[in-house]
C-alpha cells in the first residue's frame, strides 16, 4: 500500500470500536449534526445487515473482487476482521479530503492501526464500552447473531480493547448519545489544535525573517481547548473585539484563561505590530506601582539615578494588559483614568505629561460593581474600563469541556518517562463532579499529578489528588475582619453578604459555608431584601 499523506488535506478522524461498540451509530449521528464532516464509503464481503444501504454506508463485493482491488491498491486499509475482509475505499476518501470537509472513517481496529501507520496525521478515536457485559447486551440486542457468534465477537473485542491505548483518544461510553457528545468534543479540540499549530507555524516563519521588524496580525485563535457553546460564543465576541481599539474588561475567576484571551485579542488586532506589555497589579507593591506604570525622572526619589520610561510608554503603539485591575489603589485609579481620557502619563517627579498611544485590556476576578458600591473602586474608571466586558465562565459552568481538556493535558505530559495514559470511567466521573475553584489551571495540575504518580497506563481514582477524591474542592478562605454591627440584623446581613462574596454568589456554596440550607438562605435573602440575580445556574449579584 502506498503512503497516504493527509497533511495537505483536511483533518482525518478515524472512529473504531469492538464489533457492536457503536461506531456506525456514532458516525451517523455526527454526520447528521455537523455538515462540515464527510463520511467515506467502506467495503466488506459480509452480507448486508438490516437497515444498511449498499453503496452508502458500505460497498458490498465478492471476496475475489475484493482481493483484486487490494492488489490494485484501491483501499486505504484492509484487514481480516472476524473472518470477513473489510476495507475503506481510497477514491471517496481522497475526494472528501480534497474538499472543504473533515473526513470521518468508520473502521475496525486492525484497519485503524494500519491507517495510522500510513497516515501519521490521522486522529484515532476508540469507543470503549464500559464493560464486557454492556457489550454483550448490545450484541444480543441485535437479535441476528447466534450465541456462538456473539461469544467469538466478545473474545475478539477483548483483544481489541486491550490494544486501545495505542489510540489518540479513548471514549468510554455507557450511552451512545454520550459517546456522540464526547467525539464531537474531541473533533472540536482537534480543530483547535490545528488552528494553534498554524498559528505557531506562522509565528516561527515570521521570526525567521530577519528583515521583518515584527509579526503581522494573526488569525484570532487563542490557545483555549473547548467544546462548549459558552466558550464558542465568547471567542466569537473576542474576535470582533480584536478589530477595534476600545478598552476591554476581562471578567472571570483565576485560572479561566484571561491572559490567553488578552494575548489573542492583541495578536489579531491592528496593534499586533506593537508590543504587548503584561502587568499584574496585585504582584507589585503599591509604593512601587506608580513608578513602574508611569515612569519617573532622575532625582524623583532616593535611588532614582536615571530616567525610567515606565510600562505605559513601553507599550506605546501596542497594548498594555493590566491583570487584577481591582487591586489598583484608589490614588492610582485617578491617574489611570487620565491616561484613558487624555492619552497622557506624567512620570513621578515630572512636570509635563507625555503622550502615549496604548490600547488597554484589563482583567479581574473581583466583582467591580460591588467594589464600586463599597467605595473601593472609582465609578468613573469602571465605566471607562467596562466598554467591552467579556466574561470567561468558570470550569464548573462548562463541564462538557473537561473531557477534551483532560485528553489535551494527557497528550501534553507524554514523555519517555511518562507514556500516553488514559483515565478509567470512575476517575473521569470524579473530575466531572469536582467544583474546580482553580479552574483549568487546577485541572491541569491534577492531570499532571495523576500522570506522575500512576503506576500503569490506566489512571484510576487513587492516582488523582486527595482533594479531588474527597469531593468538592474549596480553597482556604482569606482572613477577613470580624463581622460587626449595631444590631443582630446588621451582623446577620454582613455575614450573609460575606459568604456570598466568598462563594462567588453561588447560593448552595454560601449556604454550606454558613452552616445552613439553600432554602433557609433564600428565606433570609428575601427577608432582608438582599438581591441576587440567577444566570445559567450560578447566582450572581445584581
Amino acid at each position: 500500500m502506498n503512503q497516504f499523506g493527509i497533511r495537505q488535506y483536511r483533518m482525518l478522524i478515524v472512529i473504531s470500536a469492538p464489533s457492536g461498540g457503536g461506531k456506525t451509530t456514532v458516525t451517523r449521528a455526527l454526520l447528521a449534526e455537523d455538515p462540515s464532516l464527510g463520511y467515506s464509503i467502506s467495503t466488506t464481503t459480509r452480507p448486508p445487515r438490516p437497515g444498511e444501504t449498499e453503496g452508502r454506508d458500505y460497498y458490498f463485493v465478492a471476496r475475489e473482487e475484493f482481493q483484486r482491488r487490494i492488489a490494485e491498491d484501491e483501499f486505504l486499509e484492509w484487514a481480516e476482521v472476524h473472518g470477513n475482509l473489510y476495507g475503506t475505499r481510497r477514491e471517496p476518501v481522497e475526494r472528501l479530503l480534497s474538499s472543504s470537509r473533515d473526513v470521518v472513517l468508520d473502521v475496525d481496529i486492525q484497519g485503524a492501526m494500519s491507517l495510522k501507520r500510513a497516515s501519521p496525521g490521522a486522529v484515532l478515536i476508540f469507543l470503549v464500552p464500559p464493560s464486557v457485559e454492556a457489550l454483550h447486551e448490545r450484541l444480543d440486542a441485535r437479535g441476528q447473531d447466534s450465541d456462538d457468534v456473539i461469544a467469538r465477537r466478545l473474545r475478539a473485542a477483548g483483544d481489541e480493547m486491550s490494544a486501545a491505548p495505542r489510540f489518540d483518544y479513548l471514549v468510554v461510553n455507557d450511552r451512545l448519545d454520550a459517546a456522540v457528545a464526547a467525539v464531537r468534543a474531541v473533533i472540536a479540540a482537534e480543530r483547535c489544535r490545528t488552528s494553534h499549530r498554524s498559528l505557531v507555524a506562522a509565528a516561527a516563519e515570521a521570526a525567521g525573517r530577519e528583515t521583518a521588524p515584527s509579526a503581522a496580525p494573526r488569525p484570532f485563535a487563542p490557545a483555549i481547548i473547548f467544546a462548549s457553546q459558552a466558550i464558542a460564543e465568547l471567542l466569537e465576541r473576542g474576535a470582533r473585539t480584536a478589530q477595534s481599539d476600545s478598552p476591554v474588561l476581562l471578567l472571570g475567576e483565576s485560572g479561566t484563561g484571561k491572559e490567553i484571551l488578552a494575548e489573542a485579542i492583541h495578536r489579531a488586532g491592528r496593534r499586533a505590530n506593537g508590543p504587548l506589555v503584561r502587568v499584574n497589579c496585585g504582584a507589585i507593591p503599591a509604593t512601587l506601582l506608580e513608578s513602574e506604570l508611569f515612569g519617573y525622572e532622575a532625582g524623583a526619589f532616593t535611588g532614582a539615578l536615571r530616567d525610567h520610561a515606565g510600562l505605559f510608554r513601553a507599550a506605546d503603539r501596542g497594548t498594555i494588559f493590566l491583570d487584577e485591575i481591582g487591586d489598583l489603589p484608589l490614588d492610582l485609579q485617578v491617574k489611570l483614568l487620565r491616561v484613558l481620557q487624555d492619552g497622557e502619563v506624567r512620570p513621578v517627579g515630572g512636570t509635563r505629561p507625555m503622550h502615549v498611544n496604548v490600547r488597554l485590556i484589563a482583567a479581574t476576578n473581583r466583582d467591580l460593581g460591588a467594589a464600586v458600591e463599597a467605595g473601593q473602586f472609582r465609578r468613573d474608571l469602571f465605566y471607562r474600563l467596562n466598554v467591552v466586558p467579556l466574561r470567561l465562565p468558570p470550569l464548573r459552568e462548562r463541564r462538557e469541556d473537561i473531557p477534551v481538556l483532560v485528553a489535551h493535558f494527557l497528550r501534553r505530559f507524554v514523555s519517555p518517562d511518562h507514556p500516553l495514559k488514559t483515565l478509567d470511567p470512575e476517575a473521569m466521573d470524579l473530575l466531572m463532579k469536582a467544583d474546580w475553584p482553580g479552574n483549568v489551571r487546577q485541572l491541569e495540575n491534577a492531570i499532571e499529578h495523576a500522570v506522575v504518580l500512576s503506576r500503569s497506563d490506566l489512571i484510576g481514582p487513587g492516582d488523582l489528588p486527595d482533594s479531588i477524591r474527597r469531593g468538592r474542592v474549596v480553597p482556604p478562605a482569606p482572613p477577613e475582619a470580624e463581622v460587626t454591627g449595631d444590631t443582630l440584623r446588621d451582623i446577620e446581613v454582613a455575614a450573609i453578604q460575606r459568604a456570598l462574596r466568598q462563594a462567588g454568589y453561588n447560593l448552595t456554596h454560601a449556604a454550606r459555608a454558613l452552616g445552613t440550607t439553600r432554602r433557609a438562605l433564600s428565606y433570609r435573602l428575601d427577608k432582608y431584601g438582599i438581591q441576587v440575580e440567577r444566570r445559567r445556574g450560578r447566582p450572581k449579584r445584581g
